[in-house]
């Protein structure tokens, strides 16, 4: 199967796939991007990521147009802002999670209009939620910090975060959070927390974008490697699971790639290429 003549749109998650464990684009796999984009092939963004956390090097390459952010929650066209699509949590229903959120030791953030906001005083304590010094590093470099993150609820919200210290305490965080509407529930690893919308994620914002571009999922390919990629890894055509990945999204896998640091999107989309030839 010469899947360089059948793939239309590459979808590429960030953390754990398209950037190593330092949070950096390689120059290899810069290099694969754009040759993948000269066959005619779009390549998007699908991350749950705020906006304005995506990585400057990363929006600032030609061959990248179309973001999907916040676990498909936005959808932009980065050459010429527009907003394509919204999928929010409305402001009734932002105070309730947060109240769930507050009966656990948690840091939380939620994200409006593609910003992600922070209370000051859990800047201080992210390393005790994170084994991953990049991590720290990027929420402080992307978030912006207000004295509460709780003064913020009058408003329709992209997305809501927390990092638990616990697993236990996270899945009853779950249970309590599915007693209050059908959210869309999922995490990058073990101990944070994503709440989105009812019917949103990473896969039906493909779906969307899809219809708006005229490309149909059979004819997209997607990278991912945690439990927040899996609806766009089972909505796709080709699903390209990293090595670095849980086992049990490996099972989702028509590709099993090398790791995220090992440049496997870029080996992936190399091979790809090569039947071209």
């Amino acid at each position: 199967m010469n899947l360089c003549n059948e793939i239309k749109l590459i979808a590429l998650d960030l953390d754990g796939t398209l950037l190593n464990d330092a949070k950096e684009i390689t120059k290899r796999t810069q290099r694969a991007l754009k040759a993948a984009a000269a066959h005619g092939i779009r390549i998007v963004i699908s991350t749950g990521r705020p906006l304005t956390a995506l990585p400057q090097e990363v929006t600032s390459l030609s061959c990248i147009r179309y973001v999907s952010t916040a676990d498909g929650a936005r959808i932009e066209d980065l050459k010429n802002g527009e907003k394509l699509f919204e999928g929010l949590i409305p402001q009734r229903m932002v105070k309730p999670i947060y109240d769930v959120f507050d009966q656990f030791d948690v840091v939380d953030e939620l994200y409006i209009d593609g910003q992600g906001y922070i209370s000051e005083p859990d800047l201080d304590r992210l390393e005790e939620y994170t084994a991953n010094p990049a991590v720290a590093s990027y929420v402080r470099r992307t978030r912006k910090a207000v004295p509460d993150i709780h003064d913020l609820f009058d408003h329709d919200i992209d997305k809501a975060h927390a990092l638990f210290k616990s697993y236990e305490d996270r899945k009853e965080a779950m249970r309590l959070i599915r007693e209050i509407d059908d959210f869309m529930l999922c995490d990058a690893f073990p101990i944070n927390l994503e709440v989105s919308a009812p019917g949103i994620n990473k896969g039906r914002g493909l779906e969307i974008l899809g219809e708006k571009i005229g490309v149909t999922t059979d004819e997209m390919m997607a990278f991912g490697d945690s439990n927040n990629d899996a609806a766009m890894l089972q909505t796709v055509g080709t699903a390209v699971v990293m090595g670095n990945a849980d086992e049990s999204v490996k099972e989702m896998a028509d590709v099993i790639a090398p790791t995220n640091e090992e440049d496997g999107v870029a080996i992936i989309i190399e091979r790809m290429l090569a039947q071209d030839k």
